[in-house]
């Protein structure tokens, strides 16, 4: 059973957007983009799911609206080094913005060899990098 989920609305990603001027102190281009994601750990069957993208210094950040009010996301560097927080979902487009946020500042501040290590911490982060 194929699931259609509707795209990010304006409204949201005109929040999105605020957000990210608030805690960036500048404003920052959103792109739109399509994902596929397993969104049952039960089934293989991949679903389409519309994806808010940016790039802010070396990082980029992904949320991706999984259903109405839906949301997952994470951060990366490159394909090895890819952090999602500790919720599997978010119900509130905010908290899931902060959330990535926090992850992000808490990584960056983090020495370099244990930053590397943190990659790989499937507990902390409760996933394992794409490899």
């Amino acid at each position: 059973m194929q699931i259609t989920i509707s795209d990010f609305s304006s409204g949201q990603q005109d929040y999105v957007a605020h957000l990210l001027e608030q805690h960036y102190g500048k404003a920052v281009e959103l792109q739109l983009a399509d994902g596929e994601l397993q969104l049952d750990s039960l089934s293989e069957e991949l679903t389409v799911c519309p994806i808010l993208y940016w790039n802010v210094h070396g990082a980029q950040f992904v949320v991706s609206k999984v259903g109405d009010n839906r949301f997952r996301c994470r951060f990366f560097y490159s394909q090895a080094e890819q952090f999602s927080t500790e919720i599997d979902e978010f119900d509130d487009i905010e908290k899931c913005i902060a959330t990535v946020l926090q992850l992000q500042l808490d990584h960056a501040s983090q020495p370099v060899t244990a930053s590397i290590t943190s990659a790989f911490d499937a507990k902390k982060y409760n996933e394992t990098p794409a490899t």
